[in-house]
């Protein structure tokens, strides 16, 4: 663990942003809000351990220092970012441009805010997080959840979902978790009858509610932590058995049985596997995502899921 704390503080830049993309890639160097809020995640969630467990982590405070520096650092990046209406400026985003599903960003920086005390971050997370509360129309579709305005991947709607569920925790305010049940909702209604695969959920949404029959197998685990994360009064328990389908679905999705180690466990992004998100890759976060459905169906309380 020391050793990848070491080589993310060796990929921080000066103003506590984390960079985008590797060495190959043209946005390398460059201070990136997703990657700093994805990153900062991690390192708050350590954070807490190494503090409440010190006998196991045998941390020195030298290290534990280093450790809080960063995430602060991070922490305020990211707050530093959030614009008076609260959006991101999106000089650090994605394409330059405002996104919803940047709240699984503003996740990590909550949680900075949370393990070090700092209330200006919480302040500032809580000030998207109503940014994007004001973007979610009253049937629950939310603009700028998606990479594209015009067609929306279950991947970054369940990350915005996520983000939102999150805050409802992280700041005991049910009007995030209303807005999920209504964007839940909103998902569950389209036309089964002309899905492939009517009891999970398609990969693609456009505003209409017209879809692509596809699935996204990475949006499908990250929607079910959602729903298994939104407590039971605005939860339901049609949404919580859509969840233990997606779950029981994406295991069949699963390779194993090759030569090859590094590629038994792993899924497929999309199916069929040539599909929209991601056509014909193999992505460990869509692997991470399904572990943590995992973990919950084996008992583990989804709260304690924090990545």
């Amino acid at each position: 663990m020391e050793g990848c704390c070491t080589f993310l503080y060796g990929q921080q830049l000066p103003n506590g942003a984390f960079t985008g993309g590797h060495r190959n890639l043209r946005n390398y160097g460059k201070p990136s809000i997703f990657n700093t809020g994805q990153i900062v995640l991690g390192l708050a969630d350590l954070l807490e351990h190494v503090r409440a467990d010190t006998a196991y982590w045998k941390w020195s405070e030298a290290q534990l220092t280093k450790l809080s520096t960063s995430v602060s650092a991070a922490g305020n990046f990211l707050a530093d970012q959030v614009a008076t209406d609260g959006s991101y400026d999106p000089t650090h985003s994605y394409q330059n441009k405002v996104r919803t599903y940047y709240a699984r960003a503003t996740y990590g920086m909550m949680r900075a805010g949370q393990v070090t005390s700092d209330d200006r971050l919480l302040q500032q997370a809580k000030r998207h997080f109503d940014h994007v509360l004001s973007q979610q129309r009253a049937d629950g579709w939310i603009t700028g959840w998606g990479f594209d305005e015009d067609l929306a991947v279950l991947h970054t709607i369940a990350y915005t979902l996520r983000g939102l569920v999150e805050a409802g925790h992280g700041l005991n305010d049910a009007r995030y978790f209303q807005a999920v049940r209504r964007s839940l909702d909103l998902l569950a209604s389209f036309d089964r009858a002309r899905f492939a695969y009517p009891e999970l959920i398609p990969s693609h949404f456009r505003s209409d509610m017209s879809f692509l029959n596809e699935l996204c197998i990475t949006g499908m685990s990250q929607l079910s932590i959602v729903i298994m994360k939104l407590p039971e009064p605005y939860r339901g328990n049609e949404h919580g058995a859509w969840a233990q389908r997606m779950v029981a679905a994406t295991k069949r999705f699963q390779f194993r049985g090759f030569r090859e180690p590094l590629m038994n466990g792993v899924l497929p992004a999309s199916y069929p596997l040539r599909g929209t998100y991601q056509p014909g890759d193999l992505i460990e976060w869509g692997t991470k995502f399904f572990m943590d459905t995992l973990l919950i169906e084996l008992g583990v309380a989804p709260m304690s899921i924090k990545g």
